[in-house]
């Protein structure tokens, strides 16, 4: 065969592949696709508008309607890696690129910023017939036949020109899950829309001036717990199948061609996150519970170095607190223990966990419920107290008036006598690990709030990790070596992570559901059926 038949062939190939991707003939339906949103009168000149980004970010988020997802597993997420994943989380691209475009959510670690300088036509072909990789799932990326040729494209365009990646933010938004932004700023734009009679976000009929409106879950758990989240539809507005009356608009409407966005929106987020508790007393318990765990690593502020000088003074048995570091002494933790009992618990004296302190609990406080009681806690949190003419438990350097807020709607409402579900002198729980199975493989429906997931679709079979993300086996070997951390966790999620393991309390897990989850993982069956 000549060069030039050769060349002929491949030209006449590579143009039949681009004009099977390109055709829109061979595109569904409507009615398959998602409900309130028809592409059929698609318009070619609005490819590169604005209105094509803002629908490429709500088909990002979900592009079917509950219910309506594609009959089966998207194939590459149907390889056994994330046994127990729902169908339709497998069909949203958020589920494997996630809010920020960083990627590592459950199997795949793909940077969504590095692929926005490709041609478009490239990442249509991409998301459309899927390309080549040593790893043969990538090939089941195809979309063709699913989406439309228009909504395709309205993908590529948001990817390339309106998703904000962490990368392409100055400066960046968050630190440690934190906003970093102006707060008295940002309750101006909640409470205020431009050139409108009435309030913005803080309108009744939507998020109310107290952050929990006319929605399912308040404002301020949102921005907390899935900041990036936050941002995403705060920007966008949300999906097609969540939109509800009135419709919540996207921020860049209301401020049109603002080069100050990103500001606005940060200020917006560190508002809601500071100021739109769910408790009274202004703090949410959810963030407390990582800050007890390990307020460095949640707020991600330097250690310090030098023993906490109440830990020196107090302690009374060193042979039995080996394990304690220097950083170590500074976290609630350290002397009041992950089973909230202090020296009458775990960390009780002759028990040999290495991490004795001689203080007390902090669940049978007279008057623990009590608003006397929470001011008191605040005060003393950051204040301290004198003893013998020195000041102890003085935090306030490191520890806000917000974080200490967040630690007593912890400490208040969500601090539980973990006795009644976890074994105090026997590795294991109290739960059953018939339903702690069921709630591990596949997770936990609850009705308006699209359920919990299953913990194997992040923390998947074998020996091969999600990105980050341990392993079953390896989370397992965690759950095993300290019981306490590990219910304390998987109901605040650790410090520092909320992104990547979301708290299980978010979901509506109980603790019943979660020594149930924990029973499971020290059954027998566990390690046969996650090899």
């Amino acid at each position: 065969m000549t060069k030039q038949s050769i060349l002929y062939l491949s030209l006449l190939f590579y143009g039949l592949v681009l004009g099977a991707c390109t055709v829109n003939s061979d595109d569904p339906p409507d009615s398959i696709r998602i409900s309130g949103f028809k592409q059929s009168s698609y318009n070619a000149l609005e490819k590169d508008s604005q209105a094509a980004i803002d629908r490429g970010a709500k088909l990002y988020d979900q592009w079917f309607a509950p219910g309506e997802a594609p009959a089966d597993m998207n194939p590459m997420l149907a390889n056994g890696r994330v046994a127990g994943m729902t169908i339709e989380q497998s069909w949203r691209c958020v589920t494997c690129h996630t809010w920020s475009g960083s990627g590592g959510t459950f199997t795949f670690s793909s940077l969504l910023v590095a692929q926005r300088g490709r041609p478009v036509d490239d990442m249509f072909r991409t998301i459309a017939v899927g390309f080549a990789s040593n790893d043969a799932s990538i090939q089941d990326h195809v979309f063709r036949g699913i989406l439309t040729s228009a909504q395709m494209y309205d993908l590529v365009y948001f990817i390339k020109k309106g998703m904000k990646f962490p990368e392409t933010y100055s400066p960046l938004p968050l630190q440690g899950g934190k906003a970093i932004g102006n707060s008295i700023s940002g309750k101006f734009w909640y409470e205020h829309e431009p050139g409108a009679a009435v309030a913005g976000c803080s309108n009744a009929g939507c998020h109310g001036l107290d952050g929990k409106g006319a929605v399912q879950v308040p404002i301020g758990i949102s921005a907390v717990g899935t900041p990036w989240r936050f941002l995403h539809i705060a920007r966008f507005g949300p999906a097609y199948p969540f939109q509800r009356e009135p419709v919540m608009p996207a921020v860049h409407d209301i401020f049109p061609n603002d080069p100050n966005m990103d500001e606005i929106l940060t200020d917006i987020l560190a508002y809601v996150q500071n100021s739109l508790p769910v408790l009274e007393i202004g703090g949410n318990p959810l963030r407390g519970g990582r800050l007890y765990d390990d307020y460095f690593k949640e707020k991600n502020i330097p250690r310090e170095n030098n023993p906490n000088p109440l830990w020196e003074n107090k302690r009374n048995d060193t042979e039995d607190a080996t394990a304690v570091t220097a950083a170590d002494t500074w976290r609630c933790i350290t002397c009041h223990g992950w089973d909230y009992a202090g020296d009458k618990g775990a960390f009780e004296l002759g028990n040999k966990s290495g991490f004795y302190s001689g203080f007390p609990g902090l669940l049978k406080v007279p008057g623990r419920n009590t608003d006397d009681l929470a001011s008191h806690l605040i005060n003393n949190i950051r204040a301290g107290y004198a003893e013998g003419g020195t000041v102890y438990h003085r935090f306030e350097i490191t520890i806000t008036e917000q974080d200490a807020k967040d630690l007593v709607a912890f400490i208040l409402t969500e601090m539980i006598d973990t006795e009644d579900y976890v074994l105090q002198n026997i590795n294991n729980t109290h739960g059953d690990a018939e339903r702690g199975k069921s709630l591990f493989t596949l997770g936990e429906p609850l009705e308006g709030q699209g359920g919990a997931p299953p913990c194997i679709s992040c923390h998947v079979a074998g020996a091969v990790p999600s990105g980050s993300i341990s392993t079953a086996l390896e989370m397992a070997d965690v759950v095993k070596a300290n019981r306490f951390l590990a219910f304390h966790r998987i109901r605040f999620s650790p410090p520092g992570q909320s992104e990547v393991m979301e708290p299980a309390i978010k979901y509506g897990l109980s603790p019943p559901d979660i020594a149930d989850i924990m029973a499971y993982i020290f059954s027998p069956d566990y390690d046969t059926d996650v090899q």
